[in-house]
């Protein structure tokens, strides 16, 4: 989310709503994306659990947008969530509702 020119990276467990980790930044980029991430899986893992799956937009930062001739996309976010195995699910564009809870967040924040 945007607001005022400084960019709001946050997540939020579906299920209790807790938002496990947020940031404010310049631009939204790769990198800021996934330090937040990192301090929600630290969060997550004080109760000895582990993020499963995570459902972001389609911002550049978490979803390749330019793919090649051959219709592949490099994309640092989704290898680092391969790599720990947590399953991407990208919101459907133009489509808010399927972020629901987070934007509702977002809205009051």
């Amino acid at each position: 989310m945007e607001t005022e020119g400084i960019h709001v990276i946050a997540y939020e467990d579906d299920a209790s709503r807790k938002i496990l980790s947020i940031g404010e930044f310049n631009n939204a980029t790769t990198d800021n994306a996934l330090n937040v991430l990192k301090i929600a899986e630290n969060e997550v893992m004080e109760v000895n659990g582990s993020i499963e799956a995570i459902n972001t937009d389609r911002g550049s930062q978490f979803y390749p947008n330019k793919k090649d001739k051959n219709g592949e996309a490099d994309s640092v976010f989704r290898d680092y969530l391969q790599s720990k195995r947590i399953i991407h699910i990208p919101s459907r564009r133009n489509n808010p509702q399927t972020n629901g809870k987070i934007e509702r967040w977002f809205q009051e924040y």
